[in-house]
């Protein structure tokens, strides 16, 4: 195309050229003849196409140039392109993954929760029910004693004269914790007198039956004991020395040889209380 155009443009300079004159300007040189004219144009035509091509030559050549520049710049978005491309991809399948394991580990936290629910109510449950059986071999064991022992809790004439003078007038709050001292020092029956003033007096009535018990335990009264961590867990079967006084009162059955309920006690407390140092023992009776 640029060749074409060279020739056109020399066509016409020579279309609209001036004739050469058949003398020089100073008319001192001999007219040139017809041949030496045409080998003249001639001459100069060839000289104006070969600039002409050396032109078109520079200018293919910085074409060429800027195309292949074009190119590389054309290749290298292309390569940017394709390289963001990937990159968009790896992120969209990298949070893809993401979002697929915090959703399965969602479903399995629910799961658990769910599985945890089930567990807690099957605990509390059996908890329940193995409170109710303490509570029903309680109330079911030894109905006479325990006329017993509330009439002796209630009628402070069987106290000792000495000692009911002395706790007349003391307040039930200090009488409860000189009560708890003798115990400490194993004055057993000076301790539940005491233990029976606070009682009568409405004084922490659950925690004073338990010492009670635990009065009479240790000095061997076993039916005694019974009947007073009975009371005491009538009372409040939450408290933190149930699973002493589980143990005692399995200890005491056993003590009358009652082993039927001396087992149940032992297995209601590893139960209830696997994590406590009287289940400790308690394995240790059971697997005797």
């Amino acid at each position: 195309m640029l060749k074409q155009i060279g020739v056109v443009l020399v066509l016409a300079n020579l279309l609209f050229a001036e004739e050469p004159s058949a003398f020089n300007a100073g008319g001192d040189t001999l007219m040139k003849t017809k041949e030496q004219i045409i080998d003249e144009k001639l001459f100069n035509l060839s000289s104006k196409v070969k600039n002409l091509e050396v032109s078109q030559e520079g200018l293919k050549s910085v074409f060429e140039g800027q195309l292949q520049r074009i190119q590389e710049v054309s290749r290298e978005l292309n390569t940017r392109v394709d390289e963001n491309n990937a990159t968009i991809a790896n992120i969209k399948e990298h949070m893809e993954a993401n979002f697929a394991t915090q959703n399965e580990n969602i479903q399995k936290l629910q799961q658990s929760i769910a599985a945890l629910g089930e567990l807690i109510q099957k605990v509390d449950m059996q908890t329940k029910s193995e409170i109710d059986v303490i509570k029903k071999m309680l109330l079911d064991e030894g109905q006479q004693e325990k006329k017993e022992v509330k009439k002796n809790n209630s009628n402070p004439r069987q106290t000792d004269a000495k000692v009911a003078e002395e706790l007349r007038d003391k307040p039930l709050a200090e009488v409860f914790a000189e009560g708890e001292k003798l115990l400490e020092q194993k004055q057993y029956k000076i301790a539940s007198e005491y233990f029976k003033k606070a009682v009568d007096g409405h004084y922490k009535p659950a925690r004073g039956n338990y010492l009670l018990g635990e009065s009479a335990f240790y000095q061997g009264k076993y039916e005694e004991a019974i009947q007073y961590y009975k009371i005491s867990a009538e009372r409040y079967d939450k408290a933190d020395y149930m699973p002493l006084l589980m143990l005692h009162t399995a200890q005491a059955f056993k003590k009358l040889n009652n082993n039927e309920n001396a087992l149940k006690f032992l297995e209601s407390l590893v139960a209830l209380y696997p994590d406590s140092k009287e289940s400790k023992e308690a394995k240790k009776l059971l697997f005797k």
